[in-house]
């Protein structure tokens, strides 16, 4: 099996990454000291497309599939397991059995 990231899964990583440093990391402990994900920044990573990667663009998602999805998920607990795990919840739990 090659693991080798394709140039779109690249640009993914890089983006997300990006994402991560600048508007992630700054409020990463406000974020875990009140328990709460400001609603604005919900809102950027659902404008991103982050909320919905996995799944096909003909359902809403952004079509990146697992490997996207895991990619992304890397990314984001790099900056904030917290809010890495708010996103496998609404994936996870809530969108996916919708998708189902």
């Amino acid at each position: 099996m090659d693991w080798t990231f394709t140039d779109e899964q690249k640009m993914l990583r890089e983006m997300v990454r990006k994402f991560v440093d600048n508007e992630l990391k700054p409020i990463a402990e406000k974020i875990d000291e009140e328990e709460k994900i400001p609603r604005d920044l919900i809102a950027k990573m659902a404008e991103l497309g982050f909320l919905g990667i996995a799944f096909p663009v003909e359902y809403g998602g952004a079509g990146m599939g697992e490997m996207g999805y895991c990619i992304m998920q890397e990314e984001i607990g790099r900056g904030c397991a917290s809010t890495a795990t708010f996103i496998g919840a609404h994936q996870s739990i809530g969108a996916s059995g919708i998708y189902m």
